[in-house]
């Protein structure tokens, strides 16, 4: 309704200043001025009295959250038309976040401008990661925060939310847990409550534990004037790259990229790095990736495995030193649309492997592979040295067969319960293991092994077409694939 009453509103404006052309349009009595309009024009007039009611700054509101300030102050103009009031701002403008829009009654006239801007800053405009020395410190005061809006009859009007939804793509859990994680650092820093959208078949809190509890769908049901604020919806990780996150009331990110390299820059969230260096002291000297080391300094901090996951990997690996990792992703189409090791590659992993379980006595290998031949030759090569999950195997995402097809496990059938769980142990081991050898481009392993950083050193990276076992992650994903 207010894109249509936005296009007729500018229709009317042009139509308005074309009157002037055509003949006198003013007729003078008694110093008044009597407007004589052209018939089609009045025509117009009498077709906008059926839009009466309509909420122009409502349509204002509307063309700034979607980024279109040049469509902003035609409505302005014509509001300030309306109510023959040039010089005052509209009340949007005095209950908004942040909004800054400039217009002219008379872009020709001598007069500057007029700025409408933000009369007043949000009362939850803090930025948690300030709040403490610590990042513990700093997650509690947000986490208390968090609960006396989420748990309340009413929250307070100014407040301001950020939902995570995964994207239509269908993208698995390692592009999800990056950008989840990625949505609720840019809460904490942005004072905005975090609701998760959670729109996958399968149910996340099986297997990860949050710090505080955030259900959207709950929350959307106990308070659906949410469903009423403003809203921006961030699909792509670049609609972030300038300037402070939209200030619209709610703000919808809903994409299959993060927006770590973002982070890592913004003085919004310029804290972040000293609380992760308190945090991590050892790595901090060591690991020059520094998107990828506040990436799992955050996930270590906001994500922990329930006591299902828990017990399965202390099972898993019962009574071992030392345990090196291995995410072996081939790619064949129940887990990727295209092949991810060839076998030159995994021969390079292999050497990789063997150098690693070489370094100390008793180390064991943990493999997780979505081929059962590289299992096979695993058990061959190492025996009782290797673990590794012996149920079904399946890709996390909801659509990411080939074809569009719901995704299916090794042997085509629908995915179960019993693929996710496998995928989802196979995660959380990654990161608990003390050295790794990753897939390259692989956000799945990439993301697991965040959470560990090795206390020294960056994973082994297997390089397409390398014979090196190279010691560096994949850099291309902190930003959508390029250099943010």
């Amino acid at each position: 309704r207010k894109l249509l009453a936005l296009l007729v509103l500018l229709a009317l404006h042009g139509g308005a200043g074309d009157a002037g052309r055509g003949e006198d349009a003013h007729e003078y009595r008694d110093n008044m001025v009597i407007r004589k309009l052209p018939a089609d024009v009045k025509r117009r007039l009498e077709e906008a009295k059926k839009l009466e009611g309509t909420d122009w700054e409502g349509v204002a509101s509307a063309c700034l959250q979607i980024g279109r300030e040049d469509l902003s102050w035609r409505v302005l103009s014509m509001i300030a038309r309306m109510r023959k009031d040039a010089y005052r701002c509209p009340s949007v403008f005095y209950s908004s976040y942040g909004w800054v829009a400039s217009y002219s009654i008379d872009p020709t006239a001598s007069h500057p401008p007029v700025l409408c801007s933000c009369m007043r800053p949000p009362a939850q405009n803090v930025n948690f990661l300030q709040t403490g020395t610590t990042l513990e410190e700093a997650l509690a005061r947000y986490a208390e925060f968090h609960r006396s809006v989420y748990f309340a009859d009413r929250p307070p009007d100014d407040t301001r939310y950020l939902i995570y939804r995964p994207s239509f793509h269908g993208e698995g859990w390692g592009n999800r847990v990056i950008a989840l994680t990625a949505a609720m650092t840019m809460a904490m820093a942005t004072g905005r409550v975090f609701l998760l959208d959670w729109t996958s078949s399968w149910d996340l809190t099986r297997y990860v534990r949050l710090p505080f509890q955030c259900d959207a769908g709950e929350f959307r049901r106990r308070h659906p004037e949410l469903a009423d604020l403003p809203r921006a919806l961030v699909t792509d990780p670049k609609q972030l790259r300038h300037g402070t996150p939209h200030p619209a009331a709610v703000m919808l990110y809903s994409s299959y990229s993060s927006f770590w390299g973002l982070i890592s820059r913004r003085d919004a969230t310029y804290p972040l790095g000293r609380l992760c260096d308190v945090a991590d002291d050892h790595a901090s000297r060591v690991l020059g990736h520094r998107e990828y080391r506040l990436m799992g300094c955050m996930m270590r901090a906001l994500l922990s495995p329930t006591r299902l996951i828990e017990e399965r990997m202390m099972n898993a690996i019962a009574g071992a030193r030392h345990v090196v990792a291995a995410h072996l992703r081939v790619g064949p189409l129940h887990t990727s649309n295209y092949v991810m090791m060839t076998d030159k590659d995994l021969h390079t992993a292999w050497g990789c492997i063997d150098e690693l379980l070489a370094t100390r006595d008793g180390t064991v290998l943990y493999l997780a592979t979505d081929l059962e031949q590289v299992r096979v030759l695993a058990r061959s090569k190492y025996g009782e040295r290797v673990v590794q999950q012996e149920g079904p195997v399946a890709h996390t995402g909801e659509q990411h067969a080939a074809r569009g097809a719901s995704a299916v496990d090794a042997q085509g059938r629908p995915r179960g319960e019993d693929g996710v769980e496998t995928a989802m142990l196979d995660w959380w081991m990654l990161g608990r293991a003390q050295d790794a050898v990753l897939t390259d481009m692989s956000s799945f392993g990439y993301s697991a092994t965040a959470r560990s950083l090795f206390n020294t050193t960056m994973p082994i990276t297997i390089k397409k077409n390398s014979e090196k076992c190279h010691r560096t992650v994949w850099q291309g994903h902190v930003c959508g694939n390029e250099t943010c």
